[in-house]
């Protein structure tokens, strides 16, 4: 927000801060947050210049209104009520656009929702939108029940903005934006010529401060089912017929995920790192009425998946999506292996720098406004590289300013979410883990491991690699 603020898109905004501390408290760790994680654009003014910025936005674009988590529901009630009062205090105009940030746990979306909608509305005619962030539910099940309880509190489709960061990433949306601009390239975009899509996301931290969240949810509810098929949905979803019409996206994402086959477990690979049981039990040594899941220690914090597309354009091609915790490197890209012989590849974050997209030769030329091209050669081989000239803003940045001008092209629809679960549904349970690894092990053989003894790899399936590598690791 503060960079959006240094930009001058907060004009005639104001942020209210909402927690459980009282209002002189509560101010007081606004600041500190703002002191501590904001950071100045222009990184030639002096730090007190800076300083100065920082008091400025936190003088002109906050207040902060206390919500205890009280059980009366009178007291609660009241809390509100102050709530909508400084809200309306700062307005501008009778008719208002507010957006509600449910920075909650995910069991509190629908009683959060339900105070706002009995004490804190805006007036009639005004605008308003409810920003919730995954999980949308643990199942199927879950998804469509929390679905059906946020539209029994009077919530419209157009009022729930399911944000999925992944989406505000440059190096996700460069996909789509790459599809448009390279005709050439999108031509060959099917069975016909693409042998294998791969998604990767690999991080190297561990999960042992997340043992709480790791132990429900393990690597398939954390990365695979919501953030990487998204990514998925944007590499293989048909292209909206007017470019222009961003609110097809979603639409095109939808379809893609339906079209999907649901998986079931023998499509599926699943790891920990060796290290996983000692954190579990060192977490509830230190946290002895913490709660704990009892199938827990069988989370996964490595999971490869096989999955099938059968749609006119992708009927016959490899999908492969890996998330991995605890590896050696932290990445995430999207490999697309054609049977010419070319490697596209869609460096998303981490390791070599920021985004880019490099194809290996011989390839058609690639384009994309605004971006640096240059030739990287080793060895014998050579390969194309686009690098943006400008550096690319944070994802959240990119997605609440969507919020605020009403662009809901990069949040998730229900569709989606019903999509994602109706493929994984059958697979969401903790299983025994195929294989262990070592934190720092690389993510191909953390995988490759992994494969050897799971029923994907049954007769010679995993003669060859499960996992491609890349020439630029």
């Amino acid at each position: 927000m503060f960079d959006l603020y240094q930009k001058g898109q907060l004009d005639a905004s104001y942020i209210h801060a909402v927690g459980s501390d009282k209002a002189e408290q509560g101010m007081t760790f606004v600041g500190e947050m703002i002191d501590a994680k904001a950071k100045c654009l222009d990184n030639t003014v002096s730090k007190e210049t800076c300083d100065s910025l920082k008091v400025r936005f936190a003088q002109d674009c906050f207040s902060y209104s206390q919500l205890t988590r009280t059980k009366d529901p009178t007291e609660l009630a009241a809390h509100y009520i102050q709530l909508n009062s400084n809200i309306e205090a700062k307005l501008h105009t009778a008719h208002e656009t507010r957006i509600f940030y449910l920075s909650v746990p995910d069991s509190a979306h629908v009683s959060t929702v339900k105070m706002v909608k009995q004490q804190a509305m805006p007036a009639p005619g005004s605008t308003v939108r409810f920003v919730i962030e995954k999980p949308f539910g643990a199942s199927l099940a879950d998804c469509q029940q929390r679905q059906a309880s946020l539209e029994e509190q009077g919530l419209r489709t157009e009022e729930i903005w399911r944000l999925d960061h992944y989406l505000g990433k440059r190096g996700v949306r460069n996909i789509l934006d790459f599809r448009l601009n390279n005709p050439k390239w999108e031509q060959h975009w099917n069975a016909e010529h693409v042998a294998s899509i791969e998604v990767v996301v690999q991080e190297n931290e561990d999960v042992a401060d997340r043992i709480d969240f790791y132990s429900e949810t393990g690597v398939v509810r954390d990365m695979m089912v919501n953030h990487m098929m998204e990514v998925l949905a944007t590499v293989a979803m048909e292209l909206p017929g007017d470019a222009q019409d961003l609110a097809q996206v979603p639409l095109a994402r939808a379809a893609l995920l339906e079209s999907i086959t649901p998986l079931v477990q023998d499509d599926l690979i699943l790891g920990q790192y060796e290290e996983y049981d000692a954190h579990f039990e060192e977490h509830y040594e230190r946290n002895p009425t913490a709660r704990q899941n009892p199938r827990g220690e069988h989370a996964p914090t490595l999971g490869y998946a096989k999955l099938s597309i059968p749609n006119q354009r992708w009927n016959g091609v490899h999908f492969g999506i890996v998330h991995a915790k605890g590896v050696a490197e932290r990445k995430a890209y999207v490999r697309i292996q054609f049977k010419s012989g070319e490697v596209l590849l869609f460096h998303i974050q981490g390791s070599t720098g920021d985004e880019f997209i490099s194809a290996s030769a011989p390839a058609p030329p690639m384009k994309m406004e605004g971006w640096n091209s240059f030739v990287r050669k080793s060895g014998d081989s050579e390969e194309q590289v686009l690098v943006p000239s400008t550096k690319s803003l944070q994802a959240y940045e990119v997605l609440l300013g969507d919020a605020m001008k009403g662009d809901q092209s990069y949040f998730v629809t229900f569709r989606e979410v019903v999509a994602g679960y109706k493929a994984w549904d059958a697979v969401m349970e903790f299983v025994p883990i195929s294989a262990k690894y070592k934190l720092g092990t690389p993510l191909h053989t953390a995988v490759q491991s992994a494969a050897e003894t799971s029923p994907l790899c049954a007769g010679t399936a995993c003669a060859t690699p499960v996992l491609s590598t890349n020439n630029w690791e």
